[in-house]
């Protein structure tokens, strides 16, 4: 059971300098990139010192379940453990950590990842177990959708496989339409008539 450290890449007080960034990349055989969470790095490392059938459970930021960054190591992840429960913090649970944050258990094994138990808020109330993203045969690369429902976002199944491209022409012509609308955008309309 971990509480890695949350190091944004993003934030220059928590940056992994170059050569330390590039001793992580080494030896995590390139799953990390330019903007890893350093919470990740952890939890694949740890991960990697426990027996197979060993557990591990680990306190990360939420966004590495769909971070672009982190899906080499949620790649890694589901290649060797099975993710057996997640729980995602609804509520602000931690007054010194400023994101939002998830805590995962994995197993160390190599057989077929079954549904992943879930719950969510500072009560764990549960939600129905869903399939790990990426083993029903879709690309799927993020997690996110396993953390979706607990916020109120509602599962979608599209009908169509048609793209946008297919149906309507886009272009990025929008500029003289924003401007404008800039002169009836205000801040702030405390007295306002209805006009």
């Amino acid at each position: 059971m971990g509480n890695p450290p949350f190091l944004s890449q993003l934030n220059l007080a928590t940056a992994t300098q170059r050569g330390l960034a590039a001793l992580i990349k080494a030896r995590t055989d390139g799953a990390t990139s330019a903007y890893t969470d350093t919470a990740a790095v952890f939890w694949i490392d740890a991960l990697t010192k426990v027996t197979v059938g060993g557990r591990v459970a680990f306190l990360l930021p939420q966004s590495v379940l769909a971070s672009r960054d982190a899906s080499a190591i949620r790649h890694r992840i589901s290649q060797a453990a099975s993710l057996e429960h997640l729980w995602v913090s609804t509520d602000h649970a931690f007054a010194d950590a400023l994101v939002a944050t998830c805590a995962v258990v994995v197993r160390n094994t190599t057989q077929s990842a079954g549904p992943v138990e879930r719950s969510h808020s500072l009560e764990f109330c549960e939600l129905p177990p869903a399939a790990l993203p990426g083993h029903d045969n879709t690309d799927e690369d993020t997690w996110s959708s396993l953390a979706a429902d607990a916020f109120g976002i509602p599962t979608i199944t599209f009908a169509s496989t048609e793209s946008v491209g297919a149906l309507a022409e886009a272009t990025a012509d929008f500029r003289d339409e924003y401007y404008g609308l800039s002169g009836f955008i205000v801040e702030h309309a405390d007295n306002m008539s209805d006009k």
